[in-house]
């Protein structure tokens, strides 16, 4: 008996439907994420500045530096989320494809 023949991969054909395609490849929650990223890094960075009273007075105003870096720590979650919203969607607009 002879087995059937089993075509390489490369050599089958796809319709674009049926490629697989990640759906974390979405640029725009890509992009979201780097802002949120940057939004808390820099909203770190600017709040200790701000709590140590920037160089020009001796004490600092730690209350405005923690409410700074608790906003852009909220900030960073909320383009986190919408980032995940989209990734959600797009998964969701690829399964439904099939």
């Amino acid at each position: 008996m002879s087995s059937p023949e089993v075509q390489p991969s490369s050599a089958r054909s796809e319709s674009p439907k049926e490629e697989a395609k990640d759906p974390r490849d979405n640029s725009v929650g890509n992009w979201l994420q780097i802002v949120g990223v940057l939004v808390g890094i820099l909203g770190g960075f600017a709040g200790v500045f701000l709590g140590m009273g920037s160089g020009l007075r001796s004490d600092g105003n730690w209350v405005l530096g923690i409410t700074v870096i608790i906003s852009s720590g909220l900030s960073c979650l909320f383009f986190f989320g919408f980032a995940e919203i989209i990734f959600l969607l797009a998964k969701i607009a690829h399964n439904t494809a099939k």
